[in-house]
């Protein structure tokens, strides 16, 4: 097996797998994650303004804002959807196969 190779011990993996999530990192983590939106969605609200003060003495400079906003704003959201969708379905066949290998691991048959 390659994790024998690379000088891992399979049992101390397998039996970290029934670990509980460390909470205290858990939190950090998440705490980083919507600091780190909040930014992103404040730096995106001033770089509207930007443009929104600098195309006002133009006419028609509002729709067009608008409709560029539109424009890149419906494929970004699609994208991003589609990437933790992607993450989400690998992740479960991940679970699943683990399952998979403990309950073989239990019966005493060969992993799948």
């Amino acid at each position: 097996m390659r994790t024998a190779a690379a000088g891992l011990d399979v049992s101390a993996i397998v039996g970290g797998l029934n670990q509980p999530l460390p909470l205290v990192r858990f939190q950090l983590l998440v705490g980083k994650a919507t600091e780190l939106c909040q930014e992103v969605k404040s730096l995106g609200a001033n770089m509207l303004a930007a443009i929104d003060a600098a195309g006002r003495d133009q006419p028609g400079a509002s729709v067009c804002i608008a409709v560029r906003r539109q424009l890149y704003e419906r494929p970004l959201v699609g994208n991003y959807v589609g990437q933790v969708t992607m993450r989400f379905d690998s992740r479960l066949a991940l679970v699943t196969r683990m399952r998979s290998w403990l309950d073989a691991g239990k019966s005493g048959e060969a992993p799948t």
